[in-house]
């Protein structure tokens, strides 16, 4: 009985130490945070990683980080591999913060500047006048993770300041007032090559960060499903028409008959024998009209469902499961969202000059100065 006491007890320390190493693959959202230049040049990324807690355990995450901190608790977080952390946690929300070493992001962002044809780096351009032309670049990085650029669309939003720019131009933007400046919000689909294009004037061109925020996209459309019901009506009605038009065609041509028998009255067939010619002529273009237009639309629900695959094809989405930003080996993620800015183009503040330097006083100096009499 003892023996068997003394097992259980090695087996529950043995599953217990297992447990600390192995921690808990609680459920996590991950936010990529990512600070470009105002070029689109990527300065520095970090993840925030929020982990849902339902009880005190040991958390493990994995990443390629050069440095992890802890937002919300003082417990200390153990490097346990190249690319793995631990720290015992719960219950709660755990907030964990890696700075990247890997800066490669999904998209690139490429913005360009010009003022009045004349191409200029964000530097030379802040606080010019004149007409500016800007161009917002977005592809897929070849060395970024794939699965996102196919997967999630971005919003990006543009401000400037109507007291210094007007007459402002951008195809795709939705364009609205935003206080004193004018804001512009692009959607950008997945899988998909852009280029924005804004277009100003200005008397001294300055422009606020430039806000881009990924998400995963979801569609799901099933074209089989699409109610096909208003197509077959039309194919219906085309049907009638054409018997209709046949119909007519052929009572045009008994009426010629007709007239072509009252040949012994000549007055009454000059007058009728012209106008029947046309009846028949124009129903007889009419007959053959709808017989065309019938002809091209027997397949009208194939044709209708084929365009629509067409125009969904490159933006549609992959139904691969969602997958952690940071390392592949997390698992249990609910949510990866990515929040990304650019720096501000603006008019660099002009340095106060040095101070010169202090001038001692002497006593009687001093003691003047109590009274407010300076010399």
């Amino acid at each position: 009985m003892r023996k068997t006491l003394c097992l259980s007890a090695v087996l529950l320390s043995l599953l217990l130490v297992l447990a600390l190493f192995t921690g808990c693959a609680a459920a996590k959202e991950e936010v990529i945070y990512a600070n470009l230049d105002a070029s689109g040049n990527v300065e520095g990324v970090y993840a925030v990683n929020i982990f849902d807690v339902p009880e005190k355990t040991v958390i493990v995450e994995h990443g390629a980080y050069t440095d992890v901190k802890n937002l919300v608790s003082r417990e200390e977080i153990v490097k346990t591999g190249d690319d793995s952390y631990t720290v015992e946690f719960g219950p709660g929300k755990l907030y964990l913060q890696g700075n990247l070493a890997d800066t490669d992001l999904p998209w690139i962002f490429e913005i360009t500047y010009a003022l009045d044809g004349k191409q200029m780096s964000p530097e030379e351009i802040a606080g010019r006048a004149g007409h500016v032309t800007m161009h917002i670049r977005i592809f897929g990085n070849p060395d970024g993770d794939a699965f996102f650029y196919k997967n999630y669309a971005l919003n990006a939003t543009v401000l400037f300041d109507t007291n210094t720019c007007s007459n402002i131009m951008a195809d795709g933007a939705t364009i609205a007032n935003n206080g004193a400046k004018k804001q512009l919000t692009y959607t950008i689909l997945p899988n998909k090559v852009t280029d924005l294009c804004i277009e100003l004037d200005t008397v001294l061109f300055e422009m606020d960060e430039i806000s881009i925020n990924g998400v995963r996209l979801s569609m799901d459309i099933d074209t089989d499903s699409v109610d096909m019901s208003q197509i077959d009506d039309l194919k219906d009605a085309l049907r009638d028409l054409t018997k209709a038009a046949d119909a007519l065609n052929n009572g045009a041509a008994q009426l010629y008959a007709g007239i072509q028998q009252l040949s012994s009255q000549a007055s009454v067939v000059e007058v009728l024998i012209p106008g029947a010619r046309s009846l028949m002529s124009g129903a007889t273009e009419i007959s053959n009209g709808i017989n065309k237009l019938r002809t091209e639309t027997l397949d009208i629900d194939t044709k209708i469902t084929d365009k629509i695959n067409e125009v969904l094809d490159p933006i549609s989405v992959s139904g691969e499961s969602l997958q952690s930003f940071t390392s592949k080996k997390n698992t249990n993620v609910e949510r990866v969202q990515f929040v990304m800015r650019t720096d501000a183009v603006k008019v660099p503040e002009k340095e106060a000059p040095p101070a010169g330097p202090v001038k001692e006083l002497n006593f009687f100096e001093r003691l003047l100065a109590l009274f407010g009499i300076h010399l």
